[in-house]
């Protein structure tokens, strides 16, 4: 520590005088001086090396594209905390209301039943489309050619769902 602050000139009168003493009196410390002010004269006469053209710019738009992926990230949490308060909101306004239907109309109970057996339909009838639609693939993937086309057609599903993503900005090398 004292032989760098030596060579940077920090020390004060008489610290430098007790450093120069010691040197004077310890071949260890002095041929490791001598070393460090070698090393010292060698790094000064070294010219000094900036970074590479446009590394700034580069640097710095990396950064803000980063930052704005952030931003983004931040509004798509926002955007999503929002519609779920807002669909909470709603679902808890049409039980209250709900719940003072029930209590304020005597028939109430009896168009709720209603209501509900009419979901359950609805239910029941998108429940059997859907194990209808299951066997109906199954029952045509045991076919190649079927297989072989719903592949072809997957694969061209996707390759245009690509075409619509547009391409990243790749940063210039300028």
């Amino acid at each position: 520590m004292t032989m760098s602050l030596a060579l940077d000139a920090l020390l004060s009168p008489p610290e430098q005088q007790a450093f120069h003493q010691h040197l004077a009196s310890c071949a260890q410390c002095r041929s490791r001086w001598l070393t460090w002010q070698q090393l010292d004269r060698m790094l000064m006469a070294a010219p000094l090396v900036g970074p590479a053209p446009g590394f700034v710019a580069r640097v710095d738009q990396r950064l803000r594209r980063r930052q704005a992926s952030r931003e983004r990230l931040l509004g798509g949490l926002v955007l999503i905390g929002g519609t779920l308060l807002v669909w909470t909101l709603v679902v808890l306004s049409a039980a209250v209301a709900v719940a003072l239907w029930l209590a304020t109309n005597p028939t109430a109970q009896l168009h709720l039943a209603e209501l509900l057996g009419f979901v359950g339909q609805l239910v029941a009838l998108a429940v059997g489309n859907l194990l209808a639609l299951r066997s109906g693939l199954a029952a045509s993937a045991a076919a190649p050619l079927v297989t072989l086309f719903l592949s072809v057609l997957l694969v061209a599903l996707a390759f245009l769902w690509l075409r619509l993503i547009p391409p990243r900005q790749t940063p210039s090398n300028s």
